[in-house]
């Protein structure tokens, strides 16, 4: 029986032009880039933090630039708790699970 062995990677933004696999982004900015990479598989946003909801940053994110980035079909969220879940849900869109705390297992179990 063949298994599927996933080897995570963490690598400089750079890298990724080149990069043809699975790749998660844990920022906007990061996410951004990634959504502007055509070579990868599956793009995935790990939502660490909800970084629009922050006063010092209301005037970095306007609603139409975090739309296309949370709204985007391309892109699977994955929320780092239950409480995040919640809220992407019900300002985004539904994730495509909960990790808590950048879990290896449970993150594997999320994408594959």
């Amino acid at each position: 029986m063949l298994q599927q062995i996933i080897c995570p990677a963490s690598m400089p933004m750079y890298e990724i032009w080149g990069f043809k696999g699975d790749a998660i982004s844990t920022d906007i900015n990061s996410t951004i880039s990634l959504l502007n990479c055509h070579t990868i598989k599956n793009k995935y946003f790990y939502i660490w933090d909800l970084e629009w909801m922050g006063i010092n940053n209301q005037e970095l994110y306007d609603i139409d630039s975090l739309c296309d980035i949370y709204m985007n079909p391309e892109l699977k969220l994955i929320a780092r708790s239950k409480e995040h879940y919640d809220i992407i849900t019900s300002c985004w869109k539904e994730p495509v699970g909960i990790v808590e705390g950048f879990n290896y297992e449970e993150l594997t179990q999320v994408i594959s």
